[in-house]
């Protein structure tokens, strides 16, 4: 599902790359709370020789969290997990390959922001250093991959956990759909530009990737993850 430099025009690319951005900064603020929580602490006084100059007063003060060393083992663990199952091609139909995505399980492990920066770190560094999905087009591939992976599917999830009984069916549709959701975002830029060959196949391989996807997520979560380490 990377899209390579080249395919598409011009101006769908510059749109979604400036929403890539948009969203990507809107997600550097929100993981600030991840790590970091504002407290008020008294400011040390100026002390000279001639005395103790103004008077002590209370400022915010960002501080990292006690559990900030648990998040990154997370990030850390969530990053080489995804970038290993996206570089493996395991379904291949009619000549169109398929693979695992992993932007619900960041989003779900991580929350949203934090994922959407994670898939997009993986991207980055797929395209950079190993030609996987075009360096121009890194923002469409991210707005696809990151924004709609990871949002579509979470807040998705959110609404099936209240309505299943089972948590585990949720997590599974909510992957599947975000796969879904990904791949019909692809295949609609696809056809704006024009380039109509092979799209629909792609969009039924995906099908099917989905549902490998729900599977190895929730496999994920429970081995992986313990309920307390994760987005419920």
């Amino acid at each position: 599902m990377h899209i390579p430099d080249g395919f598409l025009t011009s101006q769908i690319n510059y749109s979604l790359t400036v929403v890539s951005l948009v969203v990507g900064g809107f997600a550097l603020k929100k993981i600030k709370d991840l790590f970091f929580e504002k407290s008020q602490v008294l400011a040390s006084q100026l002390v000279t020789s001639i005395g103790q100059m103004g008077q002590s007063k209370l400022v915010s003060r960002w501080f990292l969290k006690k559990n900030a060393s648990q998040k990154i083992q997370q990030i850390v663990l969530v990053f080489c997990l995804v970038f290993t199952i996206q570089m493996i091609d395991f379904v291949k139909i009619g000549g169109i390959p398929g693979h695992l995505i992993g932007s619900f399980l960041a989003a779900l492990v991580l929350g949203p922001w934090a994922g959407i920066l994670i898939i997009s770190a993986v991207l980055a560094v797929q395209a950079i250093f190993l030609g996987d999905g075009g360096i121009m087009v890194l923002g469409v591939n991210i707005f696809n991959m990151a924004l709609v992976g990871c949002l579509g599917g979470y807040y998705l999830y959110l609404i099936l956990k209240k309505l299943a009984k089972n948590n585990n069916l949720a997590i599974f549709f909510a992957s599947w759909f975000s796969v879904l959701v990904m791949v019909l975002a692809y295949a609609t830029e696809a056809k704006i530009t024009g380039r109509t060959s092979g799209v629909d196949l792609l969009v039924m391989v995906h099908v099917l990737v989905g549902v490998i996807e729900g599977l190895v997520t929730v496999l994920a979560l429970k081995y992986l993850f313990s309920d307390k380490t994760y987005e419920k």
